[in-house]
């Protein structure tokens, strides 16, 4: 990699010019209306008309991440553009990514990946955010817990325990009868019986292993339905619309394995069920508009709801640490 031309693109980045249509309505401008209200940096500017008066230039800082990160093309819902609510998401948010640093610099993925490996960088990140518990834990929603985020409801898991004679048959009745409370009485009743169990540090990457399978597997499940497919409008202008019932065979094996991560940490975080209602971030990510992705994982309960709540706690620093990533890596793409 040839730094000194990195650092050069980057340097022209931060002096680039951005311009704010506002159309002026008179009988010269008639061609910019389908600006209006858009930004572009100068070296995007379309072809207008000479003397132009629309394009204005600008310095707020929404207009500006409305110029850098353009939506790559037209995108509709239904009869919504899918561009439209981006100003409002960045209004609300894109302060935040631009200015918020990663809260664990030594864990981020994109780095992680690349010198140790998939698997590794992922048990590294959400072991920093779930923690290492070589015992029984209960988990934010009281659910059974051992390793690192290791659910112990889960059958598969309670067969491999089985399997490598860490619990005995007796504690996996009792496991598979649980049901999650915040009744103290009951969890300690739970906890005092599996009170032998102490799993080694290789048995903990083991288990974290096998439920990393099955996050990714559910990740890559989600993604498996639903597609931008190129149509035609009435202008004869290509457009993409979406359809919930196209199956998708191609979006994941295509994605970076960054985005890929972050897809399986929420997976892994919030299941298959949870994840599919990220509709908006799923749709963002399967168009590689990454900016878009990571406004959309910071306008959900996870990170807006919290943050509301006045709590900058683990899950909303865990949102916020993916949508730097996801806006760093729509900053690369404009190097390329």
């Amino acid at each position: 990699m040839d730094l000194d031309k990195v650092a050069s693109q980057l340097n022209d980045i931060s002096k680039t010019k951005y311009y704010k249509f506002v159309y002026k309505g008179n009988g010269s401008c008639k061609i910019c209306s389908r600006y209006n209200g858009k930004v572009f940096s100068e070296q995007n500017l379309p072809e207008t008309h000479p003397n132009c008066r629309c394009a204005e230039e600008t310095d707020d800082p929404v207009d500006i991440a409305l110029g850098k990160f353009p939506p790559p093309g037209e995108y509709d819902i239904g009869s919504k553009n899918f561009n439209d609510s981006r100003r409002k998401l960045e209004e609300e948010y894109g302060g935040q990514i631009n200015s918020e640093s990663h809260s664990a610099p030594q864990l981020r993925l994109g780095n992680n990946i690349k010198r140790d490996g998939y698997n590794t960088a992922l048990y590294r990140h959400i072991a920093f955010r779930e923690g290492k518990y070589s015992s029984l834990y209960f988990d934010s929603n009281n659910i059974p817990s051992i390793g690192v985020g290791t659910n112990l409801k889960e059958e598969y898991i309670i067969k491999e325990l089985l399997r490598i004679k860490a619990i005995s048959p007796e504690t996996a009745t009792r496991l598979r009868a649980y049901r999650p409370t915040n009744d103290r009485q009951k969890q300690d009743e739970l906890r005092q019986h599996m009170s032998y169990v102490k799993l080694t540090e290789n048995q903990m990457r083991h288990l974290f292993d096998i439920s990393l399978k099955v996050a990714r597997e559910d990740a890559r499940q989600v993604f498996s339905t639903g597609k931008w497919v190129k149509e035609k409008d009435k202008d004869g202008n290509v457009v993409m619309k979406w359809n919930d019932y196209e199956i998708d065979n191609d979006t994941w094996g295509e994605m970076p394995d960054q985005v890929k991560a972050i897809c399986v940490d929420l997976s892994f975080n919030l299941g298959s069920t949870r994840m599919a209602k990220y509709k908006n971030f799923i749709k963002a990510v399967k168009a590689k508009d990454y900016r878009r992705a990571a406004l959309e994982l910071l306008d959900s309960r996870d990170f807006y709801g919290n943050i509301k709540k006045g709590l900058m706690n683990g899950i909303a620093k865990r949102r916020l640490d993916a949508a730097i990533e996801l806006s760093e890596l729509a900053e690369e793409q404009l190097t390329r």
